[in-house]
């Protein structure tokens, strides 16, 4: 299977991010919040064209302007530079997630740190998901025929716990954002009244 560059030339994704100044991981991320269209495809390899570096170098230059990413969205699909389409359809794999990012970094939160976090989020979980799938196994699965009847056991359980572990983060959330952390440095001094009072 050839990989070799199209005809009319191209780059891969990395030498685009070299190009451009944008991670790999933020063209990705473009890509699925609709503000940069999709590679051209050329078997399993995907190619990049100038069209690619001029929209990102337009981003940058309405995020520079203190634009979010929501509004950069909305203006590329008003305003789309020539050889991209407003029109082209995306694949999102998980809406969730990408509309969780898109809130994070349409209030200011750099696009690195969402994608980091979303990371972290999916291995955390994994553990969680791993606690669960053992207790069912043990519990739940036994007293059900051996073939296929995993799916309609989640199936029935997992409102349930999603219910319950969205709670639990809320709370704990909540009251994380409660808690001042402390200013660094030295122990604050006692209070003249405590040291009257001894």
């Amino acid at each position: 299977m050839s990989t070799s560059a199209p005809a009319s030339g191209g780059m891969r994704i990395t030498e685009l991010a070299a190009r451009s100044g944008v991670s790999v991981r933020t063209i990705r991320f473009y890509q699925e919040a609709g503000v940069l269209p999709r590679p051209r495809m050329r078997g399993r390899v995907g190619w990049y064209g100038e069209e690619h570096l001029e929209r990102l170098a337009f981003v940058g230059r309405l995020q520079q302007r203190g634009y979010s990413l929501a509004a950069v969205a909305d203006m590329v699909a008003a305003q789309v530079p020539d050889g991209l389409s407003a029109g082209e359809a995306y694949d999102v794999v998980q809406p969730a997630l990408l509309r969780a990012g898109v809130a994070l970094v349409a209030r200011g939160v750099p696009v690195e740190v969402a994608l980091a976090e979303l990371d972290r989020l999916r291995a955390e979980l994994g553990v969680i998901a791993e606690r669960f799938a053992l207790i069912l196994r043990h519990d739940l699965l036994p007293g059900y025929l051996p073939d296929g009847t995993s799916r309609e056991v989640l199936e029935e359980v997992l409102p349930a716990i999603l219910v319950a572990t969205g709670s639990v983060l809320r709370e704990a959330l909540e009251r994380a954002l409660s808690v001042r952390p402390k200013p660094p440095g030295p122990p604050l001094a006692e209070p003249p009244h405590a040291a009257s009072a001894s």
